[in-house]
């Protein structure tokens, strides 16, 4: 026991340490190449990383990728340019000898690079990284006709003294375009600069003019006040072209920040004695701003002259900055301004006066509710919602007491809403009771509002209220105070209610209590309805108990005058219980419309498996009554985006009358969802999308053309799923002869003789009518397929009548069980879809799932070596058990055998029989190469032949899918080793894409040297370009080159075989010979890459694929042992 506990903590060890080592000896192009193929990225972390990974590489390794940037245009450098915009970025948080080392390799690229573009775009990454190390350097560039903007943003980033006069020196430099180093003065406050930029403020172009004098406004020195006053004065005071009156404004602002008041105040003056025009009032509540900052409270008196202006805008601008702080000593004084103000001033004053607790200020707002003005009003009514609470409370109520306008009302309410809680409950009631009728709105608003249940007796009775608005009100409210208790009150309201607006009000309130209360509704709400003289009021409400009582009631309604309610309630079902009645509806002429299009919504919002919802959008097809609803099943069928979907919408593309609509669902269901991979593969999704893209139309049917064609030419050739039913007879099916077992101890002529009488007997039970293969025999004679399988999934509809009892072999063997779950005596409650021969393993289903009796069901089986999953109606009922061999349980199940329909003396139908075979490894070799003694390293279906990162290494589609951004590490080995061999293998890579196949290989270390790699790589990548011979595809990795273009294109697949005889290794890439080389013999002077290579003596290890961050797919891996 310890010595095992021993390997399995070696193993889990190893696993982990796989990659640990992966990347310390490779060439620097190769690591840089490694990094290039993991750009962009999408995680935070793993940038980080790779962001790491770069700075390790030192000025060297930089260098590389910049020497990798070319002009636009001329090649594909977006990952480089990713990466070197990600790395400037990262380093630019910290001055640290990381941002050094970035800058120092973008200067070094400058100084050499000749193409223009690529020198903007170095100088944009050194506006992250660069310091006053890079001024000198940006010297040329800061007078360059085109790339003197690059360097000025770059140097105002930089943003230090230095960089601020390298800008003035190219600015005194520049013969023409000046106003951008103004601008970029400016921004950095040089001082030294005014004289320059106050010349260019006089320039006779506005737009140097513009740039200057926002840079002087910027540098905010006292020196440039007089002209800019001047600049002002020129334009009146007014917009200009050159801003002249908005950089005064600014100039004023950046005066207050550097603490210059005095010249503020002057500058705040000016323009308010020149700015009275209502053109120019925005520039002189500008001023007030500015003076308000550099006066202080001294200021107040002028905001108390300026609440005189007519225009109301700038009376609240005044007011906005009347509310600061300093100037609340004023409070007495705004009041007094109160009454000689307009009345559109007086509705400002309240409103700014609103949250005082100045006794004069509160009596202001009530004196508020005075005034003849509803605009004055509406403004008191506001007000109060910022006053202490309970007073506000009771002074609105008060003011209810008053008849009142809409406008006003409506304020009155909303600031009870804000004031008023529960507590106030009582006082809202009795206000009930005093206030004018049309005045109570407001208050059983907020007693809803305030969910004040002792409110409910009296807002019933507010229902009769003879103002619409109260009762409107009223009906509204009760939803929110209601309680369960209080269900018969409501009923009887939802019986009495006058329109059937009050009647949905009145069943929202019911709905509502149905959701949230913990006693059962069912009763009350069935015996009002019994005595109901309005039944159909009630429909919405059955809806929401979802009870089997609602649901009888809501089906015998569907026959009365009231079936368009009763079906409208129905479509509403939450659950799909009501499927079958609004089924049954859509055949009556008189209720097809609406139960036809509710059902089929119903199917599409109910929640159900995939493979339910297409069995029940099915049942309606034979209902349609027009191309319309046909295309509306279509439609739900789609919408499922099955496989037996596919092939359904598939059976339309004949049919004038809808085809292109099929074709469209065909398209929908076989194509991938954006970012989704639940695209359908194989010969019948192929075939299907291009007889639906040649009957595709309208304005966008080109781009759906494209993106199918697009699909089909990388659909890989697999046949997929096949029809092994063809729908007209039973071609492909025999009758059984007993079983396996006894089968292969007959002669071929005994075979023979009982395959041709159990033919005869399968011919006599079984039959096919309209695509159904049907049995009507009395006995138990299954029949089963003549071909043989092994790993495979399928598909089945099957049907089964009152005491049905069938099955499905797999691989000859008992069973998948079908039967009637009301056959309790044999304990068919369980389910359908269990081994029910099993006596080991599981037999019994994890959940019943079946449909009725007569109703069709679908099997989606899948049997990978001995073990079984099965879906059925879209529920998994068995989870990868083992199958038992019924025959003779001391053997495995069988590797190959046919598939059998099991007959039980029982009306049965079987339908849409489709079966992928899953290659397994041995029936993907060659009969010459199991000949050879070759054997399956995969067998399509899981990686039971491998160890290690079998995260992003997984089998998918009969294939091995490398993904890294799955979040694994490290590479795949072989679980065994291996010393000399023939290892054959297919692979298919993406742009870029780098892998390597080790051999000789431990499970540590970087195989490149402490074993061989041989170079797995899409030489065509132009990141790529620069590696050493030894390097590209098949390459023994710096010890034998290997020839170049026998790669097929990317996307495409390749056959490799290498052969590994001691010393020697040979390796054909799709019929080539592009190594044939001898270790020994290739390094006698030494490695081509100058390195050490220890694993060159090894003979014997682990044969592994080996990840370096691309994507791509492996197939057919086979092995022989050389002996």
């Amino acid at each position: 026991m310890k010595n095992i506990l021993k390997q399995l903590f070696l193993v889990g060890f190893l696993s982990i340490g796989f990659g640990l080592n992966a990347q310390i000896n490779r060439t620097l192009d190769t690591k840089v190449a490694d990094i290039l193929a993991q750009f962009p990225v999408s995680d935070a972390k793993h940038n980080d990383q790779l962001m790491e990974d770069m700075l390790s590489l030192n000025t060297a390794g930089l260098q590389k990728f910049t020497q990798m940037l070319v002009p636009a245009g001329t090649g594909d450098d977006a990952a480089v340019r990713y990466a070197l915009n990600s790395l400037a970025t990262y380093v630019s948080k910290v001055d640290s000898p990381s941002r050094e080392l970035v800058e120092q390799a973008i200067l070094q690229a400058l100084n050499t690079v000749q193409d223009q573009e690529i020198q903007s775009y170095l100088l944009g990454r050194l506006a992250f990284c660069g310091t006053d190390r890079s001024v000198t350097a940006l010297t040329p560039f800061a007078n360059h006709p085109k790339l003197y903007k690059d360097a000025l943003a770059t140097l105002q980033s930089i943003g230090t003294e230095a960089a601020a006069a390298e800008i003035l020196k190219a600015a005194e430099n520049s013969p023409t375009e000046t106003a951008t180093y103004s601008a970029a003065l400016g921004a950095l406050k040089y001082n030294k600069a005014l004289p320059f930029i106050s010349k260019e403020a006089n320039s006779k172009l506005s737009t140097h003019r513009k740039e200057a004098l926002a840079a002087l406004a910027q540098i905010a020195s006292p020196d440039s006040y007089a002209l800019l006053s001047e600049k002002a004065q020129q334009a009146n005071y007014l917009g200009s072209n050159d801003n002249a009156t908005i950089t005064l404004l600014h100039y004023g602002y950046n005066l207050n920040k550097k603490g210059t008041k005095s010249l503020a105040s002057t500058v705040g003056h000016e323009l308010l004695e020149n700015c009275t025009q209502p053109e120019q009032l925005h520039f002189r509540s500008a001023a007030l701003a500015i003076l308000a900052e550099s006066e202080g409270a001294d200021f107040g008196r002028t905001l108390l002259k300026e609440i005189k202006n007519p225009d109301q805008a700038y009376r609240g601008a005044v007011l906005g900055i009347a509310q600061q702080e300093q100037f609340k000593n004023l409070e007495t004084k705004w009041i007094k301004a109160y009454k000689k103000a307009d009345d559109a001033t007086k509705a400002q004053l309240l409103a700014f006066l609103a949250d005082s607790q100045n006794p004069k200020a509160q009596a202001l707002l009530l004196k508020g509710f005075e005034s003849k003005s509803d605009n004055v009003r509406v403004a008191a009514a506001k007000a109060m919602a910022y006053q202490p609470k309970a007073k506000a409370v009771s002074q609105l109520l008060d003011q209810l007491e008053k008849p009142q306008s809409d406008q006003v009302l409506t304020s009155i309410q909303e600031s009870l809403a804000r004031t008023a809680s529960q507590k106030e409950g009582g006082l809202l009631l009795a206000k009930l009771n005093t206030v004018p009728e049309h005045n109570k709105s407001a208050i059983i608003k907020t007693l809803g509002q305030k969910e004040v249940a002792a409110s409910f007796d009296a807002l019933v009775a507010l229902t009769s209220s003879p103002d619409e608005s109260v009762r409107d009100a009223a009906y509204d409210a009760i939803a929110s105070v209601a309680a369960a208790d209080d269900i018969d009150s409501l009923l009887a309201v939802l019986d009495s209610a006058a329109t059937d607006k009050q009647a949905q009000q009145t069943q929202k309130a019911i709905t509502g209590l149905i959701a949230t209360s913990e006693a059962s509704l069912d009763a009350n709400i069935l015996t009002g309805y019994r005595a109901s003289k309005k039944p159909e009021r009630y429909y919405p409400l059955f809806s929401a108990l979802g009870s089997p009582e609602a649901l009888a009631a809501l089906e015998k309604a569907v026959k009365t005058t009231h079936s368009s309610q009763a079906l409208e309630a129905l479509g509403k079902w939450q659950g799909s219980e009501a499927l079958p009645i609004l089924l049954e509806a859509a055949k009556a002429q008189t209720t097809h419309d609406t139960a036809f299009y509710g059902y089929l919504n119903q199917v599409d919002k109910s929640g159900l498996p995939a493979d339910q919802r297409l069995l029940l959008a099915k049942k309606a097809m034979p209902l349609a009554k027009s191309g319309r609803e046909k295309m509306r099943v279509l439609k739900s069928v789609e919408r499922t985006k099955t496989f037996l979907a596919l092939v359904y919408a598939g059976e339309f593309l004949e049919d004038s009358e809808i085809n292109k609509a099929a074709a469209g669902a065909v398209v929908h269901i076989a194509l991938p969802q954006p970012g989704k991979e639940n695209g359908h593969q194989g010969t019948v999704a192929r075939e299907l999308l291009e007889k639906s893209s040649a009957l595709l139309t309208g304005p966008d049917s080109q781009y759906v053309k494209i993106d199918i064609r697009e699909y089909l030419e990388n659909m890989s050739n697999e046949q997929g799923f096949v029809s092994i039913f063809n729908g007209k007879d039973l071609s492909g099916w025999e009758g059984l002869v007993k079983n396996p077992i006894a089968r292969s101890k007959m002669s071929k002529r005994q075979l023979a003789r009982e395959q041709e009488k159990a033919n005869a007997q399968m011919m006599r039970d079984w039959f096919v009518k309209d695509g159904i293969i049907g049995f009507k025999g009395e006995g138990y004679n299954n029949i089963c397929t003549i071909k043989d399988y092994g790993d495979f999934e399928m598909f089945v509809d099957w049907k089964i009548t009152h005491g049905g009892d069938s099955g499905i072999y797999l691989r000859g063997t008992p069973q998948v069980q079908i039967w009637d779950i009301a056959r309790t005596d044999v304990g068919a409650q369980v389910g359908s879809g269990g081994l029910y021969n099993n006596q080991k393993n599981e037999r019994i289903p994890l959940t019943v799932a079946d449909n009725p009796v007569n109703e069709w069901n679908t099997f989606y089986i899948k049997m990978v070596g001995e073990r079984v999953t099965v879906y059925l109606n879209g529920v998994l009922v068995t989870d990868n058990i083992a199958l038992e061999n019924y025959w003779d349980r001391k053997l495995p199940i069988f590797t190959k055998e046919a598939i059998e329909l099991q007959a039980h003396g029982e009306d049965l139908g079987f339908r849409n029989v489709y079966v992928r075979e899953i290659p397994s490894g041995e029936e993907l070799l060659t009969e010459a190469e199991r000949k050879d003694g070759f054997t399956a390293l995969f067998n399509g279906s899981d990686l039971s032949h491998w160890i290690g990162n079998k995260t992003d290494y997984y089998a998918e589609n009969g294939v091995i899918h490398v993904n890294p951004k799955r979040g694994g590490h490290g590479n795949l080995f072989s679980a065994e080793e291996y010393d000399n061999f023939v290892f054959r293998f297919d692979f298919k890579l993406t742009p870029g894409a780098n892998n390597g196949l080790g051999i000789h290989a431990p499970l540590r270390g970087d195989a490149a040297y402490v074993a061989k790699e041989l170079q797995i790589l899409d030489n065509t990548a132009a990141i790529y370009a620069n590696l050493k011979p030894y390097q590209y595809h098949g390459s023994v990795y710096g010890i034998i080159p290997a020839k170049r273009g026998h790669l097929n294109p990317v996307g495409e697949w390749n056959s490799q075989e290498v052969i590994v005889n001691d010393d020697t290794i040979k390796i054909t890439l799709n019929g080539t010979v592009i190594v044939d080389g001898n270790i020994k013999e290739a390094t006698k002077n030494g490695t081509l890459d100058g390195k050490d290579h220890p694993g060159l003596q090894r003979h014997n290890g682990h044969i592994g694929f080996l990840g370096h961050g691309s994507e791509l797919w492996l197939r057919n891996i086979r092995v022989k042992r050389i002996k």
